[in-house]
């Protein structure tokens, strides 16, 4: 990221901008995919939310303040728990499908005995 006399970059802001929209997008998208089962189209929303983790902490290096810094820490927040929500769900479906089959119980029954 480039700065021009403590300026971001035009581009980089349309960058950082844009990524900021695919985030809204996969806020929304969210919440349809938590009532699906876990595939692996999950670990899409890790790359968004890491990039624009990313995104945030290197806007964060150019310009300072606190208002940078609290969107840097919490875009890191948000990917982390991302991260680590499609882990955990991707380990439990896994486990879920490796897990034996139920054993049922069978019964023995008799054939009922037809009167002579």
């Amino acid at each position: 990221m480039a700065t021009t006399y403590g300026r971001v970059e035009e581009t980089y802001r349309i960058i950082l901008f844009t990524t900021l929209f695919f985030v809204l997008l996969m806020l929304r998208l969210w919440r349809l995919a938590a009532h699906s089962p876990v595939s692996v189209t999950w670990w899409t929303y890790t790359f968004a939310s890491a990039a624009f983790a990313t995104a945030v902490i290197r806007y964060r290096q150019q310009v300072l303040g606190p208002g940078p810094a609290v969107l840097a820490w919490g875009a890191l927040a948000m990917a982390s728990v991302v991260v680590a929500t499609v882990a955990v769900g991707s380990l439990g479906a896994l486990l879920a499908t490796r897990s034996p089959a139920p054993r049922v119980r069978q019964e023995k029954h008799c054939a009922a005995r037809r009167p002579s």
